[in-house]
């Protein structure tokens, strides 16, 4: 029975159980045109999907499509993603420079914000959108600016300066804190989407301060977001200080949009029973349904308790206030008394698990190898699965312990200091990988790719859904920002032995490492989506009988590295000292 033949879970099951990676299934696809079309079932693209990008926002609108075709696309449109970043053929790429060097979310007292430069920029949103705000000449207004990146389209918006405290953005809509004489608070939520003009839809007042901005710690720390955050649904806040040094984390819930599409006036105020302070909270993180809220914390130690250094993430049923459940940041006891670590935390696309990434700021862990792990816990029950993810061997920066991690779950990336690292697989399907309570080869999986994405050096790097933001500061103070797009938009592709004339689907090209495509190098690396500089001539075709080879290649240095190492000499590495192993 040869390969085109099989059914689709078989081949899936090759793609899992043999460890391909994308330029083996983009080297398979270009053999012929019954394996092309075999490797491109929308089932098994779909199969695909929840292997190679289990958290993407595809993988689940995947699950759920009525149409094959649109499976198809959503594959390719997500590889399509990885290739722009990798190789920086952003689809658009926007820049401007500010003469201040603030932080992008970095806050001033009230008195005097906002400050200078002020910004703030939406990743995760298909149109992307910028802010920027700055104090009017009469300094009694600030003129908040919103610009639709895809289009160009700007929002301007003049509010009252005197006791505003706080500007935040989420796909458009931007939350105004004003904090009152009288320590209450006042919210008020625009529309500065297409469309929207800037009106306001929705204002409330609350009895309380607000804590509303971002906590810098020393160099060997993360940072503490304690600014409000919200969705389509709520308000999400850390209220003020009570008489013992506490705080309470409030929500204030939305009700449901009027035929206006204006919110109406009534809400509804709840208030956390979680004991929690500034000085242990370390970010929160809604939900886009409206149903939970993520609280990220630091707690005591149970035999220090002046220690207040293991981790945890609680979920909230943002509809009660009530706390369902607490998802430890699972560490080997060797590091329990690590004070610090980076901590992100999110909620898979299908919103039946949490994701959180960790990573723990000391010489140990990092230089062992690990540079950080992602766990996902169900939200309705269930053990933990671990992935421990490596650091890269080489071209990229050392991971020091003062260094600033970041996970984007959609792609599988991790950023630190100026590098990007990929990792095309978990292996949440590969069965002897297990659920990661003990290391084995399949769960801590190695990197694919690592990159430096622009020329510049980078203080700060964000990447989202479908943008990735970089900021620079020139040595005169100078801040130029650039916001790329990493998302295709459907382009036309020339016409090949595969395609039809005017096809919009996205197309693969191929750069092998045994065959060079015309002006390209050697040392290129696949090419997943479409570029209108690639010619149909540049695709590298791949000999079956090559193929196969070098996959029982594999294999063989796979099964040699194995017997090298036995258990006890694995067991006295530092592995014994990471991750707890007896």
């Amino acid at each position: 029975m040869s390969l085109p033949t099989l059914p689709f879970n078989v081949l899936a099951a090759i793609v899992i159980k043999g460890q391909l990676q994308l330029r083996d299934i983009a080297s398979i696809r270009h053999v012929c045109r019954d394996w092309n079309t075999a490797f491109s079932q929308p089932t098994l693209c779909a199969s695909l999907l929840g292997h190679f990008f289990p958290f993407a926002q595809e993988t689940y609108d995947a699950t759920t499509a009525t149409t094959g075709k649109k499976r198809y696309d959503d594959f390719n449109a997500v590889c399509s993603r990885l290739h722009r970043l990798k190789t920086g053929k952003w689809s658009l790429n926007w820049e401007v420079a500010f003469p201040a060097p603030p932080h992008m979310d970095s806050y001033a007292a009230p008195e005097i914000f906002p400050p200078d430069g002020f910004r703030l920029v939406d990743t995760d949103s298909d149109e992307g959108y910028f802010l920027t705000a700055y104090a009017e000449d009469n300094l009694m207004s600030v003129r908040i600016t919103v610009r639709n990146l895809i289009n160009g389209q700007d929002i301007h918006v003049s509010i009252p300066r005197e006791e505003l405290s706080g500007i935040y953005m989420n796909r458009g809509r931007v939350l105004l804190v004003y904090s009152r004489g009288d320590n209450s608070t006042m919210f008020i939520l625009t529309d500065c989407r297409d469309g929207g003009n800037g009106r306001t839809l929705w204002s409330a007042n609350v009895n309380t301060s607000v804590f509303h901005g971002v906590v810098e710690s020393d160099s060997t720390a993360g940072r503490r977001r304690l600014q409000p955050v919200f969705n389509e649904h709520y308000i999400a806040f850390l209220n003020s200080l009570d008489n013992s040094g506490g705080s309470r984390i409030m929500i204030m819930r939305f009700h449901a949009l009027t035929s206006s599409n204006d919110l109406s006036t009534e809400t509804e105020l709840l208030e956390l029973q979680l004991s929690i302070s500034p000085a242990t909270l370390i970010s929160l993180k809604p939900d886009t349904s409206g149903f939970h809220l993520l609280i990220a914390q630091k707690f005591p130690h149970r035999q220090f308790p002046d220690h207040e250094n293991l981790h945890r993430v609680v979920l909230v049923q943002a509809t009660s206030g009530k706390v369902t459940r607490a998802f430890n940041f699972i560490v080997a006891p060797y590091f329990s008394l690590v004070p610090e670590r980076d901590m992100e935390m999110f909620f898979s696309p299908s919103g039946d698990s949490v994701i959180i990434w960790g990573s723990i700021r000391c010489e140990e862990y990092r230089g062992g190898g690990i540079l950080g792990q992602v766990m996902i816990y169900p939200i309705f029950g269930g053990p933990a699965t671990i992935r421990y993810l490596k650091t890269p061997d080489k071209g990229a920066d050392p991971v020091e312990k003062n260094i600033e991690t970041r996970y984007a779950p959609d792609l599988g990336l991790i950023s630190y200091g100026h590098t990007v690292v990929g990792f095309e697989s978990l292996n949440l399907d590969f069965r002897p990988a297990g659920t990661g309570a003990h290391i084995n080869p399949f769960n801590n999986p190695p990197s694919a790719w690592n990159t430096i994405p622009t020329k510049h050096p980078l203080p700060t790097l964000e990447i989202g859904s479908h943008w990735i933001y970089s900021e620079s500061t020139a040595s005169n103070g100078d801040v130029t920002i650039e916001m790329m797009r990493i998302a295709p938009p459907p382009l036309l592709i020339p016409e090949n032995q595969w395609t039809s004339p005017n096809s919009k689907r996205s197309s693969w090209f191929l750069n092998s490492s045994t065959a060079t495509a015309p002006g390209s190098s050697a040392a290129s690396i696949l090419g997943v989506g479409l570029h209108p500089a690639d010619a149909a001539a540049q695709i590298a075709q791949v000999d079956a009988e090559e193929l196969a080879a070098r996959l029982k290649m594999m294999e063989r240095e796979r099964a040699r590295e194995t017997k090298r190492k036995s258990w006890e000499e694995v067991k006295k590495g530092w592995k014994a000292k990471l991750f707890g192993w007896r």
